[in-house]
Parts: C-alpha cells; structure tokens; sequence
C-alpha cells in the first residue's frame, strides 16, 4: 500500500501497472485481500492521482469497512478515509463527508477533521438554501 502512494503521487504509471497486474496474480492464486482489498485500494489511489475524485470513491466506498484487513496502524487507514474526505468535498458530497467525519471525530480529536466537518456543513447548508430558493 506504500508503495502504491508514492508511485501514484510520483506519477510512475509503470510501477503501479506492475503492481496492479501482481496484486491480480496473487488474486488469481487465491490470496484472501490481494483482490478484495488491496487492489481495489491501488486503483482509487491511481484515480486520485490522476484527479479523478468519483474513480477514487468508487474503489474506496466498497473496502471502507474492510482497510483493518491491510495490516498497518490506524494511521494508515487514515490515509485512505483523508483521500476520501478530499474527494466527497470536491464533488460536493457533503453529507458523505460529514457522515465520514463525524466518525472518525468521535474516535479521536482532530483540528483538520473539525475544518472539513465545517465547510462540509457550510456546503450542506448552501445546498439547502440552493434547493429551498428553486
């Protein structure tokens, strides 16, 4: 999972093609997360990368509840639900993010979870006077 962040954020398209196409082996051999788990996690990372916010989120959303079963600390799964937070804020998903927030708010303090919980909720509370003045 490391090494699919720093080849994402360096742009080495190689190397998570290679590591793509390993995880799909070990898939294929039957490894119990190489496919269910990690793969699907590679490839969000990739869209991020590339910017692409609804390709990430489409990866993450169905493994969410299942990153403890990447090993690592939680600070490693933070990782993860930090890309999605970025990604449900810049599509305007605030209630997603909120909802996302609010969760990871009640296991520990956070100052940058309590911003984007709050421009979450500002994004919640413009989209509901856009909806009431229409």
């Amino acid at each position: 999972m490391h090494a699919a962040l720093a080849y994402a954020s360096s742009g080495d398209e190689g190397a998570l093609t290679r590591l793509i196409d390993g995880l799909r082996a070990l898939d294929a051999k039957g490894h119990p997360i190489a496919g269910r788990v990690a793969l699907p996690l590679v490839e969000g990372t990739a869209a991020f990368a590339a910017g692409d916010h609804a390709g990430a989120l489409a990866h993450f959303e169905p493994v969410l509840e299942e990153l403890h079963r990447i090993g690592g600390s939680h600070a490693q799964w933070e990782i993860y639900e930090e890309t999605m937070v970025v990604s449900y804020l810049a599509l305007a998903r605030y209630d997603d993010a909120a909802r996302l927030l609010r969760r990871r708010l009640r296991r520990r303090a956070s100052t940058r979870d309590r911003g984007w919980l709050e421009r979450a909720e500002a994004g919640l509370a413009s989209q509901g006077q856009a909806t009431g003045a229409a």
